[in-house]
């Protein structure tokens, strides 16, 4: 087995992925397992089914006998064999994590938003720039990205984003950010649960603030791939805006969740990913201007929404996600 390691539009260490699968192919390996690690990218997307074809087509290597195992529901190919692994769904349940106390504060100190990012790209960084520069009072807001450390570097973003559809005023935003980060948040010390406290112990800010702007891990190409960053704000009946590929929010309500289109528009979960992010901040103006008083109104009204989420998330099962993506 070989394992790929990715990120969105991304193979890491590709040289050494590529001299694997050669190696395997002249060993006459049948078949040839490429492993994605547990995640989902498209493969479209991160070039894989390109770098396939060169391979089978130099070697003469039938692309029948490689298999690619991935978490992306969506993942289809005429001619290599796709294996789907199901995502970490189960993780993100109280059966398997402390219960912690989801009730809204809306006090003097609650936020509007929170948006909490450790590797940063470049819509996470626009996202985040934005509200840093605009509502940072209305914010809780962790960007852990680190200029000063080369393993940070590659993931900020700020090459992609000048070169993207974005004004001046939103690369000094950028900038700015960058400079002040590592941005991180004050979190209460929780009991270690199977090694992934770091990943869920922020649960425990989900009372101060009202929305979560989740930024997934894989927006590019056609793909479902849903991890921690969704399930918890779920987990912590909170509600949610996603950027993400597109058709996120539809393929979502095919697993049987409800969403937030009664309070603001999602059609941005259908645009091209470079759309989404403007979209988001359109969404994120109209909120800023309520009070808290009118967010708790907000809040009490999602009610029916956001414990039938919780509700789903603890009886989803593999099953769910195989009938309905099969």
């Amino acid at each position: 087995m070989i394992q790929i390691k990715t990120s969105d539009g991304k193979i890491f260490s590709r040289d050494q992925v590529i001299i694997d699968i050669i190696h395997a192919v002249q060993m006459g390996v049948n078949p040839i397992r490429l492993d994605l690690a547990g995640e989902g990218p498209c493969c479209q997307a991160i070039g894989l089914y390109a770098l396939l074809d060169n391979i089978c087509a130099r070697f003469n290597y039938p692309r029948g006998q490689i298999e690619i195992v991935t978490a992306n529901f969506l993942e289809s190919h005429p001619d290599y064999q796709i294996t789907r692994v199901h995502q970490n769904y189960e993780l993100a349940t109280t059966k398997r994590y402390p219960a912690v106390d989801s009730t809204k504060q809306f006090d003097n100190e609650f936020k509007h938003f929170g948006h909490f990012i450790g590797h940063s790209n470049r819509y996470r960084l626009q996202l985040a720039s934005y509200l840093y520069a605009n509502h940072r009072e209305q914010t809780l807001q962790s960007y852990h990205c680190n200029i000063r450390e080369p393993y940070h570097r590659e993931f900020i973003g700020l090459e992609d984003l000048m070169f993207a559809s974005t004004t001046a005023e939103e690369i000094v935003w950028a900038e700015q950010l960058i400079a002040d980060s590592p941005i991180t948040v004050d979190i209460p010390a929780c009991q270690e649960t199977i090694n992934m406290s770091q990943n869920l112990n922020i649960t425990q800010v989900y009372p101060t603030f009202f929305v979560e702007l989740v930024s997934l891990t894989f927006f590019s190409g056609t793909t479902f791939y849903v991890d921690e960053k969704l399930w918890r704000p779920i987990l912590m009946r909170t509600p949610f805006m996603v950027q993400g590929p597109a058709g996120l929010i539809e393929n979502f309500k095919r697993l049987g969740f409800q969403t937030f289109d009664r309070y603001w528009n999602e059609g941005y979960s259908n645009d091209p990913d470079n759309c989404q992010v403007p979209a988001i901040i359109d969404n994120i103006k109209q909120l800023s201007k309520l009070s808290v008083w009118e967010l708790s109104s907000l809040y009490q009204d999602m009610q029916p929404v956001l414990e039938h989420n919780y509700n789903r998330l603890m009886e989803l099962t593999s099953k769910d996600f195989d009938q309905t993506y099969e």
